[in-house]
C-alpha cells in the first residue's frame, strides 16, 4: 500500500488505488444449465439457455440478442447493462457493439483488428463481426484456449507429368 504525505500535514494517508474488476467465470457445466431471464409483456418473463445465444449487438441504441434458432430479440438497453452478466470464457466482448459466444465462432479473419465469422442459422451462413484492436489479443487468446490444434501433415506429392517429387503441408 502506498501512502501520501501532504506538505503541511504530518499524518500519512493511504492512497486508494483503483481495483480492476474481475470478470465472472463460468464452468462448462454451468454454461449448459444457466438461463437468461428476459422480460416479456407487462409481467411475463422468458427464460433462454445461455448456450442458445450466438451473439449480442447494439445497433441504433437498441440491444439485439441473436439466438441459434434464427430468433432475434430487441430491447431498449445498452451494452454496459449486459457486459458483466455474460461470463467468460464463453462470452467475450470483441467490439464496443458486440459480445460473442465463442462456441459459435467458426473463423477469425486477420486484419487491423480482424473479424469473426459467427454461425447464423437465420441466413444459413455466417455473420461477420468486427474485432476492435483493443480486444484483439484477448479474443485470440480465448479462441486458442478453446481450440484443439491439429498438427500440420506432410504429404509427398508426385507430379506425374514432370516426374518431380515435392512436399506439401496441409
Amino acid at each position: 500500500m502506498r501512502f501520501f504525505v501532504p506538505l503541511n500535514d504530518k499524518m500519512a494517508k493511504p492512497i486508494k488505488e483503483p481495483v480492476a474488476k474481475k470478470k465472472r467465470q463460468m464452468s462448462i457445466e454451468e454454461y449448459f444449465i444457466r438461463k437468461l431471464e428476459l422480460p416479456k409483456g407487462k409481467q411475463g418473463k422468458m427464460y433462454i439457455p445461455l448456450n442458445f445465444i450466438t451473439y449480442i449487438e447494439v445497433h441504433d441504441g437498441e440491444l439485439h440478442i441473436h439466438f441459434e434458432k434464427s430468433v432475434t430479440l430487441s430491447y431498449d438497453r445498452n451494452m454496459c447493462d449486459l457486459q458483466d452478466l455474460f461470463p467468460e470464457p464463453h462470452f467475450m466482448q470483441c467490439h464496443e457493439s458486440y459480445i460473442v459466444n465463442l462456441h459459435f465462432v467458426m473463423e477469425r479473419i486477420p486484419g487491423d483488428g480482424g473479424k469473426l465469422l459467427v454461425f447464423d442459422q437465420a441466413t444459413k451462413g455466417y455473420v461477420e463481426i468486427p474485432i476492435s484492436r483493443f480486444y484483439k489479443d484477448t479474443i485470440i487468446n480465448a479462441l486458442n484456449k478453446q481450440s484443439i490444434v491439429l498438427p500440420a501433415k506432410k504429404v509427398v506429392v508426385k507430379d506425374v507429368k514432370k516426374g518431380k517429387k515435392g512436399i506439401k503441408v496441409l
